[in-house]
């Protein structure tokens, strides 16, 4: 008789899709926090250590202040659009995911799967969803383009101003979208998933997760006995973002330093002449294009070199334990290393990718917009930025292509693999590793039976 373990049951490319793609709008929305968090520093230093430094330097620092003011405020308006976006993105894919789910474990229960093969606890969280975070973000969504536009069109309506009822029907619209978007979830996608749930709950009782769990050991807590190529190229892909994003900064501030009078030449098309400096603000200028210019470099050689010791590393590991599950006189190989390899995890390249095409993304909207948009927020921006229009345009098809690929590199390795998974499940099952924390609550899923525990009725 087979041992009770846990089985990840197949979802189907769109499944594995949506799984892809949630895990990677988490990197993408990473990079839209880490995009926050620069703009409040630059706010912060922009008149004092900035200032003080371009004065130094013999900088024009009113141009110099003026630019990056604009920069940042231009930003907002994007990082929010975008937030927003990624927000209902990421809603939509746990729903799909989340059904994919269900409907595949239930067909597995229809057709014949045994009762020892009890679903994984990340399989069963998502079974066990009483609710989805879409129909909330929808209402939501709807109420706050009720309050916020309505009256904003009744004084459109007032004052005759076309382009403001345009946005305010549109805004109603939408509203109107995300209500219907509301009731179809909580009435008819909401109560489909709960009764999934008991038909899977009927095959695999109680004693059935039970025994599993009684029968899996914990998880590790770190990560040293991974193979040394693993642990290396993760510290160093780390280190490579971090050289990355040195050099951004450095470069933004080399374009603003030689570029200072740009904002004297009201209606001119391009940006000025670039500003030679000599003495101590020219030394300084040269030495930062060579640290941009090194800072490159080392970022690309160290993340490559951090990819491909990682990925050696994992590859090593997967064979170690292909080997160890096929022998049945092997010992139970480290606990960090299954951990690892008997879940799926998003390759960490792909999310670093992703999180930098937030980043880059959000920066080239704000500057194309500045180098396109005449107003009177912004006044001589668009002579200031005329010359960043192009490479504002290539950071945005960049970013974008960035974040496909990572999220096909995510989805590839999703799909990599199962029968490995289900082979170190079914002979050495390993409990999830959940978050720690006073202040976090762990999934019942990940911590127990929970397919038949009560649930919340709603009323």
């Amino acid at each position: 008789m087979t041992a009770y373990h846990w089985h990840e049951y197949p979802v189907g490319r769109l499944g594995g899709l949506a799984t892809a793609l949630a895990r990677t709008l988490a990197a993408f929305a990473v990079g839209l926090g880490v995009t926050t968090g620069a703009i409040l520093v630059v706010g912060m230093l922009k008149d004092n250590v900035i200032h003080d430094l371009a004065s130094h330097w013999g900088a024009d620092t009113d141009a110099l202040s003026a630019g990056i003011d604009d920069l940042l405020r231009m930003s907002i308006g994007p990082l929010v659009g975008i937030g927003y976006l990624v927000a209902l993105a990421a809603c939509v894919a746990v729903l799909v995911r989340d059904t994919a789910i269900s409907r595949a474990v239930v067909q597995a229960a229809r057709d014949g799967a045994t009762k020892e093969a009890v679903p994984t606890p990340y399989q069963i969280r998502s079974i066990i969803a009483d609710s989805f975070a879409l129909q909330w973000f929808a209402l939501w969504s709807a109420i706050i383009g009720a309050v916020v536009f309505l009256p904003f069109g009744i004084y459109a309506v007032v004052d005759a101003y076309a382009p403001g009822i345009l946005i305010a029907v549109c805004a109603l619209i939408w509203a109107a979208i995300m209500v219907a978007v509301f009731l179809v979830v909580r009435r008819r996608t909401v109560p489909a998933h709960d009764r999934r749930r008991q038909s899977i709950a009927s095959h695999w009782i109680y004693e059935d997760e039970h025994a599993v769990w009684q029968r899996a050991a914990g998880p590790s807590e770190s990560d040293a006995d991974r193979d040394w190529r693993a642990r290396v190229g993760r510290g160093l892909t780390g280190m490579g973002a971090t050289i990355g994003l040195a050099a951004a900064l450095v470069l933004l501030l080399v374009l603003f330093v030689t570029h200072p009078h740009a904002r004297t030449l009201p209606g001119s098309a391009h940006a000025g002449p670039e500003v030679t400096y000599t003495g101590l603000m020219g030394h300084g200028v040269d030495t930062a294009r060579w640290v941009v210019a090194a800072l490159c470099v080392a970022a690309l050689l160290v993340t490559l070199v951090g990819m491909l010791l990682e990925g050696a590393g994992a590859a090593a590991e997967r064979a170690m334990l292909a080997r160890a599950a096929r022998d049945r006189s092997a010992k139970t190989p480290p606990g960090s290393v299954l951990s690892r390899h008997t879940r799926w995890h998003p390759a960490r390249p792909a999310q670093l990718a992703a999180g930098l095409a937030g980043l880059g993304l959000t920066v080239g909207i704000a500057a194309l917009l500045l180098a396109t948009t005449h107003t009177r927020v912004f006044r001589g921006s668009a002579d200031v930025f005329a010359d960043f229009e192009e490479p504002a345009v290539l950071l945005i098809v960049c970013a974008l292509v960035v974040f496909v690929a990572a999220l096909a590199w995510n989805a590839v390795t999703r799909c990599r693999e199962p029968e490995l998974r289900n082979l170190l499940l079914s002979r050495w099952p390993t409990a999830p590793d959940i978050p720690t924390g006073s202040d976090v609550k762990a999934p019942p899923a990940l911590t127990g039976p929970a397919l038949t525990r009560r649930r919340r009725t709603r009323r």
